[in-house]
Order: structure tokens, then C-alpha cells, then sequence
């Protein structure tokens, strides 16, 4: 029987001894797999105010009297500055096509390495990343199908729901923006499930994309207990890890507070802006490595769980309690 804390050990032990991992970690920490607590929280916040970025933005274009007909007159009145603004575009595209181009790498890198450590003393990460860029279209893919599908999703639950919502009852408004909100965290979890282990079957099982796909929703059908139980224990470690870095920046604070008050007494400014620098320097080593370290402890968690889950019937720990407890089986 398998228990969690093999998993986490097992990870833990992973990310502690291939430290160049930690790079690839914090790049893919841009994609975000995993990170369903951050976007069911900005879905909550979003529908409290009932505001959306996207739609600001595209109003305070529109405000601006920016169309299709100014950029038309701007070309054929002044063509340089419009293949300018061209130029600049394209080459706002390519970078964002190749910063992406550097997470989604970065995140097949850290999952084939976890995955191929049983017959690595240390992994070859730099190696791993030129490798990976045979993967890159299907993960690409399903990330981006995962964001877009996030995307409806926080615009039908900000501005349909809640238009719903503010025509009923009090009483009848509330019960349906609960049921609401909870219908639209079980989409998103069950999507970062498909994110997760669809990604790990294209770059340790080398599936096609449909294929991978198929096979995680199989794997998460048959393991949704097990796989939610995984979630919230990586969820009480985030919680932990982001309460732990409040309390490194708080001393921090502190220090730097300390340090302005000698300089008071001492009259030497410099010595504060000296302070100030290595201490913001500290920070940004500090929240780097934080966050390098807890995306790759998540990430392997999850390839070490989904080791587990591809090779053995796992049950669950409340399926056991349960079994234990009540007979239920």
C-alpha cells in the first residue's frame, strides 16, 4: 500500500539532490501547472467585483478611439511610423513565442528528469532541455487548451453567472452563485488534472496528443480521490512555504528598520542605501530559490504519484479510513 509520504520523500529527495532542476522548476512555474489555487482565487476575486482585465483593456482601447480604420489612415499617411509599430509587434510576438518556447521546455525538462532518476545518479537537465524540444507542440498545446478553456470559463462565471445572479432573489441568488462556484472549481481541477498527466505521458511516454490526453482523463477517472488528496496536501505545503517567506520578509523588514535607526543617529546615509541594496538583493536570491524549489517539489510529486498510479491500484487514504472505520469498502 502506498502511502503519500513515500511520494513526498521521494520527491523532496529528487528536487533536493538535482539542484540545477531548480532553474527549469521556477521557469515552468510561468506555465502554472498545478497552480489551481491561484486560479480559482482570482475566479473568486474577478466575480466578487465583477471585473475583468481583458474586457478593461479592450474598453479602454476602444475609448481611445482605436480601429481598424486609424490604423489604416496611419499607414497610408505616414508608412514609416506604421511599419514601426509593425516591427515592434512582430518583435513583441517572437519574444513572447520564445520566452513560452523556454517554459514549456523548462517544464518537459524538470518531468523527464524526475521520471528517468532511477537510472541517473544526478540528472543532465541542460541535456534534457535541448531533448525536450520534441515535445514542445503537444505540451504547448495542451497548456494553451487548458488556459483557454480557463479563460471562457472566468468570463461565463463573471459576467453570465453573476448577471444571473443579481435578477433573483437574495436567497436564490446566493444558493446559485455557490453552486456556481463550486461547479466552476471542479472544472478547473479536473483541467489541471488533464494538464498534469497528459504532460507527463507526452514527455515520459511519448503520446501523441490525443492519446495523452485520453489516457489522463482514464487515469484521473480512476484515481480522482487519490489525485484530490494529493492536491490538498500540496496546497497545506504552499500555504506553509508562503507563510514561512512572510516571515523571512518580515525580518527582513525588520533588519532594514533596525539599520535606518543607526543611521539617524550616526548621520550617514550611505550606509542605509547600502543596507537597502544587499538586503533587496537577499530578498530577490531569497524568493528565487523559494519558488524554484516548490515548483519543482510539486512537479515531481506529481510524476512520483503518477508512477505510482500507471503501476498499482492506489487506494485512497479516506477510502482506507473509511474501510477501516465504517467497513466501507
Amino acid at each position: 500500500m502506498m502511502l503519500y509520504r513515500d511520494v513526498l520523500k521521494r520527491a523532496w529527495y529528487v528536487t533536493w539532490r538535482n539542484k540545477a532542476l531548480w532553474l527549469f522548476g521556477f521557469l515552468a512555474l510561468f506555465w502554472g501547472i498545478g497552480g489551481v489555487y491561484e486560479v480559482v482565487a482570482q475566479g473568486f476575486r474577478l466575480a466578487s467585483r465583477h471585473d475583468f482585465y481583458f474586457i478593461k483593456l479592450w474598453n479602454a482601447v476602444a475609448s481611445a478611439g482605436v480601429s481598424f480604420g486609424s490604423l489604416k489612415t496611419l499607414f497610408l499617411s505616414t508608412p514609416l511610423y506604421g511599419l514601426l509599430l509593425v516591427g515592434i509587434f512582430v518583435v513583441f510576438v517572437l519574444l513572447l513565442l520564445f520566452f513560452y518556447w523556454i517554459f514549456t521546455c523548462s517544464q518537459i525538462t524538470v518531468i523527464k528528469q524526475v521520471a528517468d532518476i532511477d537510472s541517473n545518479a544526478r540528472s543532465n537537465a541542460f541535456s534534457s532541455f535541448y531533448k525536450s524540444r520534441q515535445y514542445f507542440w503537444p505540451v504547448l498545446g495542451i497548456n494553451l487548451i487548458n488556459k483557454i478553456v480557463t479563460f471562457v470559463l472566468l468570463v461565463i462565471f463573471t459576467y453570465g453567472i453573476m448577471a444571473l445572479v443579481v435578477t433573483e432573489a437574495l436567497f436564490v441568488s446566493q444558493v446559485f452563485y455557490l453552486l456556481s462556484f463550486i461547479l466552476f472549481v471542479v472544472v478547473i481541477l479536473v483541467l489541471s488534472f488533464l494538464v498534469v498527466y497528459g504532460t507527463i505521458y507526452i514527455s515520459v511516454y511519448n503520446k501523441p496528443f490525443i492519446a495523452a490526453i485520453q489516457s489522463a482523463w482514464k487515469l484521473f477517472i480512476n484515481n480522482w480521490l487519490v489525485s484530490l488528496e494529493v492536491a490538498a496536501i500540496l496546497f497545506v505545503i504552499t500555504v506553509l512555504v508562503a507563510i514561512a517567506t512572510g516571515v523571512l520578509v518580515t525580518i527582513l523588514s525588520g533588519i532594514l528598520y533596525f539599520v535606518s535607526i543607526i543611521v539617524l543617529f550616526i548621520n550617514l546615509p550611505i550606509l542605509y542605501f547600502v543596507s537597502f541594496a544587499i538586503l533587496m538583493v537577499i530578498f530577490v536570491i531569497m524568493v528565487f530559490i523559494i519558488a524554484a524549489v516548490l515548483s519543482t517539489f510539486q512537479l515531481a510529486v506529481w510524476v512520483e504519484l503518477f508512477d505510482h498510479l500507471e503501476s498499482n491500484r492506489i487506494t485512497s487514504k479516506l477510502q482506507r479510513i473509511a474501510s477501516a472505520k465504517l467497513g466501507v469498502k
